[in-house]
């Protein structure tokens, strides 16, 4: 230590004071600079010097005291031994593995967990496992999920998926409908038996039995948009609203393209969508999913107007709300030939295929 602090000084005096050096003087403050000088007073130390030349902030071995080495963090002295010298200059304190701002009123340090004030109140929470919603109330994340829910309003099941607790009533269904980034989708296909929609097959097998109670039913866009059926054959965007309600229960609607995107996204991007959306079992070819928010995502195939079915247990068709051309819309596609994407295909309003809704 004595031969860096002769060292440091020496480089200093040369730069700043100057002069002949004894290594027995002192290194203190000297004019603009730090370099050996005399004193006579005999009270300036080496410690003293190496506490000034750590006022940049970067750790060095200052004066010490019983707690450990005090050193500068802006113009703000820290004991080394439980604190560090942050970002912009703040003093973080140590708890348990973790570092938090013990001047912020708002953390604080707990059984070595750093919690967060939720609110202005007396509750606080660890933000790894637990969220602040609407800044008044604690509630438990739902596995690894990140979203912030109203617990009045959902449910956490199945370790990972956000459910509303109360399903979806229309038209003598009920749905079930879930959480995911900050949309809510309804979880299964539309079974909505409006004017011109078909099962696949035209196999309707009763109440519980048949494609439409598995897949739900398929429609033509104009049908599904609750638009006149030239709708098919010719543009009618001037017609579609932002939120577009269609054959959807009220206070839904059938998804935007872009609204189709940002579940793409928040899923993790189009290439890895049709994993963690398909459900587990239904797809051929172990072509499953896993499901990951309770998306279920089955094969229900697609129908052509004069009257033939396909790709049931092979592929899945959703329409969008948006048009690409007069006669064609934007959906989304799933097939167990795809693996683990989804992507966005144009297809003739007059097919037939599946619609989920969004909620507004």
């Amino acid at each position: 230590m004595r031969s860096l602090l002769f060292s440091a000084c020496v480089v200093l005096a040369v730069l700043g004071c100057g002069g002949d050096m004894d290594e027995n003087m002192p290194c203190s403050f000297c004019g603009d600079g730090y370099g050996y000088v005399s004193s006579s007073s005999g009270n300036s130390s080496s410690s003293d010097a190496m506490a000034e030349l750590s006022s940049s902030g970067e750790e060095s071995s200052g004066s010490s005291s019983s707690s450990g080495s005090h050193i500068k963090c802006g113009s703000a002295e820290y004991d080394s031994a439980t604190q560090k010298c942050g970002e912009g200059n703040v003093i973080e304190t140590k708890c348990g593995s973790d570092w938090y701002d013990a001047m912020n009123s708002n953390l604080r340090c707990q059984n070595d967990v750093v919690e967060t004030r939720c609110g202005t109140g007396s509750s606080w929470y660890n933000s790894a496992t637990h969220f602040c919603y609407n800044n008044s109330k604690v509630v438990n994340k739902c596995g690894s999920r990140i979203e912030a829910f109203d617990p009045d309003l959902y449910e956490c099941r199945e370790e990972s998926k956000i459910y509303l607790k109360t399903p979806v009533v229309y038209e003598n269904e009920s749905y079930e409908a879930i959480l995911i980034g900050e949309q809510t989708w309804i979880a299964e296909n539309l079974n909505y038996n409006a004017s011109g929609s078909r099962c696949y097959g035209d196999n309707t097998g009763g109440d519980s039995q048949g494609n439409c109670a598995k897949y739900g039913r398929l429609y033509d866009w104009a049908t599904a948009m609750a638009l006149d059926a030239s709708c098919n054959s010719s543009s009618c965007a001037s017609q579609v609203q932002a939120k577009h309600r269609g054959v959807c229960p009220a206070g839904w609607h059938i998804p935007s393209d872009a609204e189709w995107d940002v579940l793409m996204t928040v899923v993790g991007g189009s290439s890895t969508a049709g994993r963690h959306l398909k459900a587990t079992n239904g797809w051929n070819n172990d072509g499953n999913g896993l499901d990951t928010y309770g998306f279920a995502a089955l094969p229900g195939g697609y129908g052509y107007s004069y009257g033939s079915f396909h790709g049931v247990g092979i592929g899945g068709n959703w329409w969008s709300a948006t048009e690409y051309s007069g006669d064609g819309a934007y959906l989304r596609t799933m097939g167990y030939y795809s693996g683990e994407n989804a992507y966005w295909n144009g297809h003739d309003k007059s097919n037939l295929y599946s619609v989920r809704c969004l909620q507004d």
